[in-house]
């Protein structure tokens, strides 16, 4: 039987993918492995020192967020496997966030921004439809807070 020369292509080129996917998630695993088990055989000291460390440095880097992103970030952090509640908690935020963005727009004249606002309110809707909370949106949610905060900062 003849194949047709692109359904060849694209099934070596999947073939390939998924050989580089797998071998990349093994080795990502393995580096896991192997930092998890040089973590557990330091002592209870340095393991204590080396947290700390790791909480400053986590504190220090996101002492800027607003409450409400700190907020989000805690709210994922404690629930990223409890997909309901952390659900949950993001489809009240939204919809605070659009009706704060709503309100921030309507004293708003610029006719482009008021555009651009609504396609962000549009946006962050969507993110309600979704099963699962995402990297991406809760990144997206962190700087559509900082974009309500910048637009109220504009109209005092």
């Amino acid at each position: 039987e003849q194949y047709e020369p692109t359904d060849i292509v694209n099934s070596r080129f999947t073939i390939v993918e998924n050989i580089i996917n797998t071998s990349i998630q093994n080795k990502d695993s393995k580096i896991k492995d192997a930092v998890l088990e040089q973590y557990k055989k330091q002592d209870e000291d340095l393991r204590a020192v080396s947290y700390k460390l790791l909480v400053e440095s986590f504190n220090n880097k996101y002492k800027n967020l607003s409450v409400e992103q700190k907020g989000l970030l805690k709210e994922y952090i404690n629930n990223i496997n409890n997909t309901g509640k952390l659900n949950d908690y993001v489809e009240i935020e939204i919809t605070n966030l659009a009706n704060q963005l709503k309100e921030v727009g309507s004293k708003i004249s610029d006719k482009v921004t008021k555009i651009k606002l609504a396609e962000t309110i549009s946006n962050i809707k969507k993110i309600k439809s979704v099963k699962k909370i995402k990297e991406q949106h809760l990144s997206a949610l962190m700087m559509t807070y900082e974009l309500l905060s910048e637009l109220k900062d504009k109209l005092k």
